[in-house]
């Protein structure tokens, strides 16, 4: 299936789907309806999820979906019935679709990618929570008996993004203090000594269970983007890359997010995680997520490592 003319595309489905967020978790939801936009040069695609109790919590809870609270002001779980589903509309971030979505990207391809977890050449999973902001929440509202037949009747809420994804100006009212501010902040917060080279980047020694190691926090303003980097120790000898290089294929393939990766000409081995904030900001609890994430990864398959690394 290939864009109309107009390039505007409606499918309607009802299949099950699971989201990871930057922590690792699962939320599982029912895919129900794909929806891809052209308008003018630019392309969006928005999603709508039917959610039960614990996945619209976990949400809520977590902030997951750019649901922080520049964006969900006024949010309160309490005005939904948790015993009933709940309706989330969700739309791929700007900087994102505009990578993804060609004129002949259809929704059977945007389906094809969100159920096989499939990633394309740009290394993008769409099944990542962090990739999509939420713009509205409902739930049909259950009618009295003699209304029944008169149609269906929602309540709901609408974030920010949905204004902002129609307006720069409102987007970027929503963006507050540099990434780098937080980053500070964050570190700060944990009491950790940390050395910053210049206002983009800064290093930290980190101790797991397995080892010690140097961890890099890189933030780009210009492309909202943050990333770290947990960098092995050790080298890989030149006699070994070919075997680490099949190793991090097979690893890789079963991460849900971020990817090891190694430097052919030294032989350096490294993790490597991060985030879009388009239109977004990046919070303490976001970079708390990423951080903490990238890190355990490091450390579980650090004895591994070890093994790669060593003389043969």
């Amino acid at each position: 299936m290939t864009m109309s003319k107009l390039g505007n595309e409606k499918l309607i489905l009802d299949h099950p789907i699971a989201f990871t967020t930057l922590a690792g978790q699962s939320i599982p939801a029912k895919l129900q309806e794909v929806r891809l936009f052209a308008d003018g040069d630019s392309r969006r695609c928005t999603l709508r999820l039917e959610l039960d109790s614990t996945a619209f919590l976990t949400i809520v809870e977590g902030e997951w979906f750019g649901l922080h609270p520049a964006a969900n002001e006024g949010l309160t779980v309490s005005s939904f019935d948790l015993d009933l589903p709940v309706e989330l509309h969700i739309l791929l971030r700007k900087g994102i679709a505009e990578l993804l979505l060609q004129e002949a990207t259809s929704g059977e391809d945007i389906i094809r990618a969100l159920l096989g977890s499939s990633t394309d050449e740009a290394n993008v999973k769409l099944n990542i929570s962090e990739n999509w902001l939420a713009t509205d929440i409902k739930q049909e509202m259950n009618l009295p008996e003699e209304l029944a037949d008169e149609g269906k009747l929602k309540h709901g809420f609408r974030t920010q993004w949905a204004e902002a994804s129609g307006s720069s100006a409102a987007a970027s009212a929503i963006v507050k203090g540099a990434m780098h501010e937080t980053v500070d902040q964050l570190l700060n917060g944990w009491n950790w000594s940390f050395l910053r080279e210049d206002s983009e980047l800064l290093s930290v020694k980190f101790s797991g269970d397995s080892g010690q190691w140097t961890v890099l926090i890189a933030t780009d303003e210009d492309k909202s983007l943050c990333l770290i980097y947990s960098i092995y120790p050790v080298m890989v000898p030149e006699a070994r890359r070919s075997d680490a290089m099949d190793w991090m294929t097979e690893v890789n393939y079963n991460l849900p997010i971020g990817c090891f990766e190694m430097d052919l000409t030294d032989g350096e081995l490294r993790f490597r995680s991060g985030i879009d904030v388009e239109q977004d900001r990046l919070s303490t609890e976001l970079l708390s997520n990423l951080l903490t994430t990238n890190m355990a990864v490091m450390d579980m398959y650090f004895a591994e490592l070890a093994q790669l690394t060593e003389q043969g």
